[in-house]
């Protein structure tokens, strides 16, 4: 992608983010609007994206790529209920950061866009994990574990952005933590 096509895909990601947050839906954000706050015409926009659908796509599967990123950084151990609470805050911090873009995704967006490229890393790396670990794992019960770590995680975040974030990231990350860990996530040699 060339220079000038990144800066007026970031004016628009900027003016979306702005409109958001000035309107609080997506359905409120016409593409007149849009265009005119990214200080480009419509038909650039249209060059760019077909609607406003295509461009909300866009912006889950960058959300979605900087949680995965966060997921591989933190070099997933299942075993390590310390580790996990790091990912979970950092994904937390990440998602929090990103404001009502991801209060409209974790809210209104279907969530296949953004969950299953994170369920999928972590399907990856909870492989890897267990068979590192030489853990005697099924696949299907790896997979049950993935599904259940990153529906769950995704679910609790959706319910603190409902709350407007109002509890404490630390707290909520006691409250994902604890929630997966009773139900066998943190998976330890037998």
């Amino acid at each position: 992608m060339d220079q000038r096509t990144i800066r007026t895909r970031e004016a628009i990601f900027r003016a979306y983010e702005q409109l958001l947050e000035q309107y609080g839906d997506v359905s409120r954000i016409s593409v007149k609007e849009l265009a005119g706050c990214a200080g480009i015409s419509r038909s650039t926009f249209y060059s760019h994206y077909p609607d406003l659908n295509e461009l909300t796509c866009d912006i889950t599967s960058s959300l979605a790529e900087n949680i995965c990123s966060i997921i591989k950084e933190q070099s997933m151990d299942f075993s390590d209920p310390d580790r996990l609470r790091k990912v979970f805050r950092q994904i937390l911090l990440f998602l929090s950061s990103r404001g009502n873009i991801a209060k409209q995704i974790l809210l209104h967006e279907a969530p296949d866009e953004l969950v299953s490229p994170v369920l999928n890393t972590v399907l990856e790396l909870a492989t890897e994990d267990f068979r590192r670990r030489h853990l005697p794992l099924e696949t299907q019960t790896i997979h049950a574990i993935s599904l259940l770590w990153t529906y769950g995680t995704y679910g609790l975040a959706r319910e603190w952005f409902r709350e407007d974030c109002k509890t404490d990231v630390s707290a909520m990350v006691d409250r994902i933590s604890s929630a997966l860990t009773n139900f066998g996530t943190t998976v330890q040699p037998q």
